[in-house]
């Protein structure tokens, strides 16, 4: 057995470990490989101990490594943030503690340099935690005791105008009808916002009040026919099947009300021919 040679200088042993590496190269990180796989604390010690030793080879070989491997490092940061958004959420609120001027300086010369964008930045903020928004509000209006008084002022006042409402309904009325008369394009806007913010809500008040009141939707659908006669033809040529249905529905109703009314007539002239013949006198 042939006997190595052992180098004579530390400086030569690494040269000579330098070029068996170069020639050797996969089978040498292969090895490396299984070292590190077998020996993880000591390997994690050991690199850390060479960081501390060499921060300007450390950062060189960092930098040179992510200009080669740029998607695969970005793919494996958005892998471990997706996996630990508990720890990147901490990190970022303790950075935020120790920070906190930089952040507020950080953050006033973005919406001096672009106010537009954080705007709408601002609006999305507000859109995705508005029930975090409203409840945060809510504590701090109901801590004001002064705004407790004026709610349960409100409710007093709620209760009186109930009760004035129904002791005095003709009143209630026509005062709302001369409110309507002037603020007719206000409240339509209002109730076209409400319809927006609750399409279901208004559906069932609106079935619920033509239920109540046939003889106003019927006057209203008159008088909006004498007005625009067009769109009933509009309607009729788009719904064919519907305007036959209502028209034989129409035409059912009026022979019903029409047979009803003759027999109502023959009837009264039935009775009033036998009163008649009652009230004659008998020839003997």
């Amino acid at each position: 057995m042939v006997q190595k040679r052992m180098p004579s200088s530390p400086e030569k042993a690494r040269e000579q470990s330098r070029r068996w590496s170069a020639a050797n190269r996969d089978k040498d990180r292969e090895r490396n490989r299984r070292w590190r796989a077998a020996n993880r604390a000591r390997a994690k010690a050991w690199r850390r101990k060479w960081r501390l030793a060499n921060p300007e080879k450390e950062s060189k070989r960092r930098r040179r490594y992510y200009a080669t491997h740029t998607d695969k490092i970005r793919e494996q940061c958005r892998r471990w943030r997706t996996a630990n958004a508990d720890k990147i959420r901490e990190q970022h609120r303790r950075w935020a503690l120790a920070n906190a001027d930089k952040i507020r300086e950080r953050r006033r010369a973005a919406r001096q340099a672009n106010p537009e964008k954080a705007r709408e930045k601002n609006r999305r903020w507000r859109a995705a935690h508005i029930e975090e928004i409203r409840e945060r509000r809510r504590a701090v209006y109901w801590a004001n005791p002064e705004h407790v008084l004026r709610a349960v002022r409100a409710k007093e006042i709620r209760e009186q105008n109930r009760l004035y409402r129904a002791a005095h309904p003709e009143k209630v009325r026509e005062r709302r009808r001369l409110y309507y008369m002037a603020n007719r394009a206000k409240i339509r806007k209002r109730n076209r916002l409400a319809y927006l913010a609750n399409p279901e809500r208004a559906r069932v008040n609106g079935r619920r009040w033509r239920a109540a009141h046939p003889e106003k939707v019927r006057e209203y659908a008159r008088r909006f026919r004498a007005a625009h006669p067009e769109s009933g033809q509009r309607w009729r040529a788009t719904h064919r099947k519907r305007a036959r249905e209502y028209s034989r529905r129409w035409h059912a109703a009026r022979r019903k009300r029409r047979d009803a009314h003759r027999k109502q007539s023959r009837e009264y002239a039935r009775r009033r021919r036998a009163a008649n013949r009652k009230s004659k006198p008998t020839v003997h």
